[in-house]
């Protein structure tokens, strides 16, 4: 995610990334489940 937010904030627009882009590079992170004490019950 920090990779996607530090191209988000490029200085030259033509740089930066369209929101089709970013949308496609964080899907699968809204489809992993976060690592935690719950999810080894």
């Amino acid at each position: 995610m920090a990779a996607v937010a530090a191209l988000c904030v490029q200085y030259e627009a033509d740089f930066r990334p369209n929101m089709t882009i970013v949308v496609k590079a964080l899907q699968p992170l809204l489809n992993s489940k976060p690592a935690g004490p719950e999810s080894s019950a």
